[in-house]
């Protein structure tokens, strides 16, 4: 195991989800200085998950040990990035630590995957929008939040991303992860999944709406993985 002085010495990494962006992580990035959220960017043309996820190493330059996790789509690009850069660990918020922990009506829909090319998003994302002001209109800020960013999300990446997800079928069984997830979390059902901490009540942006455990379990397992 990697030693180091202190757990904040060590660059901890998450990848927001699909759609989303770093303010899915604020309550994080309050407790957390050394955290840091990458922004999406737009995949070229022929980028598969392991592409995508070297240019972000590259991108991203860290020459040292770090501890990298992700929430819901980020948690998979969290994994695939553990082969890319000197990852301690990954920690995932509310997401999979593989294809086996799809739900089933997700794992249906893998052999129409090419027909994400032609799904019009923007409709979607309209509808998301209005979604997002109803919520917030019946005081689900954090729901808000997060449809209005998915509104807003490029809608090549979300296809991308959407497509990354079909496809997936990677393992990771040599990884250490550490996994946190709500017992409500209707993306990724808690009964698909088997996590090392379950958030009583929470959906599936944790992150946000149970920051504080989410928090905890971080300086826990990032402490854990340092030795400190």
């Amino acid at each position: 195991m990697n030693s180091v002085s202190s757990p904040s010495d060590v660059p901890l990494i998450l990848f927001s989800g699909m759609g989303a962006d770093a303010s899915v992580f604020l309550p994080q990035t309050v407790a957390f200085p050394n955290l840091i959220v990458p922004e999406w960017v737009v995949p070229n043309d022929g980028d598969d998950l392991r592409s995508y996820c070297v240019r972000i190493a590259d991108a991203l330059a860290v020459d040292r040990p770090c501890i990298v996790g992700g929430a819901s789509f980020g948690g998979i690009v969290a994994l695939e990035m553990t082969r890319h850069i000197n990852a301690m660990a990954c920690i995932l918020i509310g997401s999979i630590r593989g294809p086996h922990q799809l739900p089933q009506r997700i794992r249906i829909l893998r052999p129409f995957s090419a027909a994400l090319n032609i799904t019009p998003l923007t409709l979607l994302q309209k509808s998301a929008a209005l979604s997002a002001v109803a919520a917030r209109s019946a005081g689900a800020k954090h729901l808000a939040g997060i449809t209005r960013q998915f509104s807003r999300a490029d809608a090549d990446v979300l296809r991308w991303s959407a497509r990354q997800i079909l496809s997936w079928d990677s393992s990771y069984e040599d990884v250490d992860v550490r996994h946190i997830h709500g017992d409500r979390d209707n993306v990724f059902p808690i009964s698909c999944v088997e996590p090392d901490e379950v958030v009583a009540g929470g959906g599936h942006v944790i992150s946000m709406t149970h920051g504080s455990q989410v928090n905890e379990f971080l300086r826990k397992h990032i402490s854990q993985i340092t030795g400190t």
